[in-house]
């Protein structure tokens, strides 16, 4: 998924060592530099902003950090030249962060996702890096409402509900990208928290080995 090849991409930018390797394997990056992977992370979103000019297509991307949590200069340099990413210092602790970033991520989704994190997902937290996705475009193929009709969904927990769901019939190619477009946000979050800076070093001076992330979907 983009949203997760582009979070992940930022990170890349802060990994070193067998942490950096890891990731450039997972993202099908076949042992490209970082300036390489970058030039294509900033080739691809330049390319989608611009493919389809009925099509509503935006990226953006914030980095939240810990007041007094340093962050190097050139790591800084090539999130926000290559991913435009904002980056904003501020203190985990302040009860209305989880409000301005829900509406940083309600606005970036034109009001499809108004609420991604809480407080609670910020404990011993030093780094909140954001990516959102907008997408609004008209259906290729577009469907009857007249063929709506209600079926069961099973929620995640496994109970089931009744939707409205769209259907149906042509011929496609599966794998060809035949186009359905449609209207859709998505956010994701990945997060550092303050014992786990290791792989991280371009991020920051500490100590880490680990990162969490979680992610939304509206449509």
């Amino acid at each position: 998924p983009l949203s997760l090849s582009m979070s992940l991409g930022m990170l890349l930018n802060a990994a070193g060592g067998e942490t950096f390797n890891a990731m450039g394997d997972a993202l099908g990056l076949n042992g490209l530099l970082v300036a390489e992977a970058n030039d294509a992370y900033r080739a691809l979103a330049e390319s989608l902003e611009r493919l389809d000019p009925s099509v509503e297509f935006r990226l953006a991307n914030t980095l939240w950090l810990e007041k007094g949590v340093r962050i190097r200069r050139d790591y800084q340099s090539r999130v926000q030249e290559t991913f435009g990413a904002r980056i904003e210092t501020v203190r985990f602790e302040e009860p209305d962060l989880a409000s301005a970033i829900n509406g940083w991520v309600d606005t970036a989704t034109e009001g499809r996702i108004p609420d991604l994190v809480s407080a609670q997902d910020f404990r011993g937290m030093v780094a909140l890096l954001v990516n959102t996705i907008h997408f609004k475009g008209g259906w290729t193929d577009p469907f009857d409402p007249v063929e709506t009709a209600a079926v069961d969904f099973r929620q995640a927990d496994g109970s089931t509900v009744r939707v409205p769901m769209m259907w149906q019939a042509l011929d496609a190619r599966v794998a060809g990208g035949v186009g359905c477009r449609g209207s859709a946000a998505c956010a994701l979050v990945a997060s550092i928290t303050r014992s786990a800076l290791g792989p991280w070093a371009a991020l920051a001076g500490g100590r880490a080995n680990r990162f969490s992330r979680k992610n939304a979907w509206r449509s």
